[in-house]
């Protein structure tokens, strides 16, 4: 297991090549609301970006700390209700939410994709219809069953899934062809993506969040890289991400490009260290990332990031699911 990963991983080293300027190839937009030139007043916002799809940004904070970004979501409306790529953090934020989406249609909300069965994107689930049809990943509704049947269990975990993806779903609602896929292990294991085959949009959840530094636990680093690779590769105009703000679709593909760089950069500075016999405590410390050191959430999601890839290069992880 451990000789599989590495090699895994080595191979991302190599197309690395550990040149601190990889991922510089365009200009980083940082994460943070302030710093990035927006304002407060102009959030939460729901931008139609082809004919029945939306994009909703919800802005939040983050346990205090200074920077502000957002939650996104997919809005589909059709005549036969409307679809969802996750909700909010919280009942406050997901019913802005419902409350934006009833200023453009009369038709309910129907239908709930969990592409993160994190609560940043599922803690406020309470406020949707209760007879809602939540389309998740088995590992997801697993997550969630947990998070409904714990002691000190809120409304807010009331709502679970009702049917399962383990690959690909097509659904035909209102004349459109909607696709929800998981294209393999990424950032929750059960990541499950919208995608538009005519319009040429996908909702990436967070397998792709626009402006921070690889947050990669707790997912799966070289098989989350796999994730982005088959993105790159669909045949897609607009890329929708998880978190961070959502700009032109040309910008949106450059930021795409810019996190895969960036995850490579990581699991690179990680493997280095690993190989060379460092302990994972000291390499947390002693890692350089180049150009992502001035990345939003530089300090905080570094240290994790190298030891998810020291438990992944262990062998430490669950195996895929058949293995």
């Amino acid at each position: 297991m451990a000789t599989r990963f590495t090699t895994l991983a080595l191979s991302v080293l190599v197309l690395a090549a550990w040149n601190p300027g990889l991922v510089a190839a365009q200009e980083y937009l940082p994460l943070d609301l302030t710093d990035r030139g927006y304002q407060e007043e102009s959030y939460p916002r729901l931008t139609q970006i082809a004919d029945g799809v939306y994009t909703y940004e919800g802005l939040m904070s983050n346990s205090g700390q200074h920077w502000r970004f957002t939650i996104n979501n997919l809005v589909v409306v059709t005549d036969e209700g409307v679809l969802l790529g996750d909700a909010q953090g919280s009942p406050e934020a997901t019913q802005a939410l419902v409350d934006e989406i009833a200023k453009i249609t009369d038709q309910p909300i129907k239908y709930l994709v969990v592409g993160s069965d994190h609560t940043t994107q599922q803690g406020g689930n309470s406020v949707l219809p209760q007879d809602i049809k939540v389309f998740a990943h088995p590992s997801s509704a697993v997550v969630m069953g947990v998070r409904a049947s714990a002691p000190d269990a809120t409304a807010d975990a009331s709502l679970v899934p009702t049917d399962f993806v383990t690959d690909k779903r097509v659904l035909q609602l209102g004349g459109k062809e909607i696709h929800i896929l998981h294209l393999g292990r990424a950032r929750s294991g059960g990541d499950l993506l919208v995608h538009l085959p005519k319009e040429k949009i996908i909702y990436t959840t967070q397998i792709f969040n626009g402006g921070v530094f690889p947050a990669i636990s707790p997912g799966f680093p070289t098989e989350w890289l796999e994730v982005l690779n088959k993105l790159q590769a669909m045949d897609i105009d607009f890329y929708v991400p998880g978190h961070g703000f959502i700009d032109s679709a040309e910008r949106m593909e450059q930021e795409l490009d810019m996190q895969k760089k960036a995850h490579m950069a990581v699991i690179a500075e990680a493997t280095r260290l690993h190989d060379a016999g460092v302990p994972v405590d000291r390499a947390a410390e002693r890692a350089r990332f180049g150009e992502l050191e001035q990345w939003t959430m530089r300090a905080q999601q570094g240290p994790i990031a190298v030891r998810r890839i020291y438990q992944e290069l262990n062998g430490e992880l669950p195996p895929k699911s058949g293995n």
